[in-house]
């Protein structure tokens, strides 16, 4: 039996789509192309080998459909479509404001600005300080601090 065409393959396209039905619409054509350049590579490679007692066409159609079944699986299990929440206005669900208060970011705006505003040394010398704080406070929540420092 000789292999597919392209076209063949192509003119099957409805069994295709309907394997896929399965797969939101945002993402059905990327898995259709994916079925149909698998199919064409499997054809080139010699891995279509339907049975010769059958019809050409029916062999086509089930092994087709049996591409789209695998990777309709495979995209349903994906950790990708597992995960993904989309909603337009995701904001939109929360019953609260994220964050901190516009009046708290406004002040801490201002403050990153005054920082960028000193001399690079001035600016060295803060982060020092606030970098041997933090390393103080670390070490008295881990009990490792004497009283004395």
């Amino acid at each position: 039996m000789a292999r597919p065409s392209m076209a063949a393959i192509l003119a099957e396209r409805g069994i295709v789509l309907a394997t896929l039905a399965g797969i939101p619409k945002r993402d059905r054509a990327d898995v259709e192309q994916q079925v149909l350049a698998n199919a064409w590579n499997s054809v080139r490679r010699g891995m279509y080998r339907p049975d010769p007692k059958g019809k050409p066409r029916d062999a086509l159609r089930k092994w087709l459909q049996g591409i789209a079944w695998r990777l309709a699986s495979r995209y349903l299990e994906s950790a990708y479509v597992r995960r993904a929440v989309l909603h337009p206005s995701p904001l939109g669900l929360l019953h609260e404001p994220v964050g901190v208060d516009m009046h708290a970011q406004i002040e801490a705006r201002e403050v990153l600005d005054a920082v960028a505003s000193l001399p690079p040394w001035h600016r060295e010398a803060l982060l020092s300080v606030l970098e041997h704080r933090s390393a103080r406070r670390a070490r008295r929540g881990s009990g490792r601090c004497s009283g004395a420092q």
